[in-house]
């Protein structure tokens, strides 16, 4: 199954980095696993960090 099926779905900058993703995979080039893990657990710090710098306009108060 390729990976871009359902692209009508997703952002732009999603379906590029999929095609190029799937043109690696065809190629035989490979990210291990940690340095994958590594960026992960950065975008979640960076996600993190400005959520909670964020003000939070949505906040419903408690009941």
């Amino acid at each position: 199954m390729k990976l871009l099926d359902n692209h009508q779905k997703a952002p732009a900058a999603w379906v590029e980095a999929l095609a190029r993703s799937e043109a690696q995979l065809a190629t035989g080039q490979i990210v291990p696993g940690e340095d994958v893990m590594a960026e992960l657990h950065e975008a979640i710090a960076r996600l993190e960090a400005k959520t909670s710098t964020a003000p939070n306009d949505n906040a419903q108060p408690h009941r």
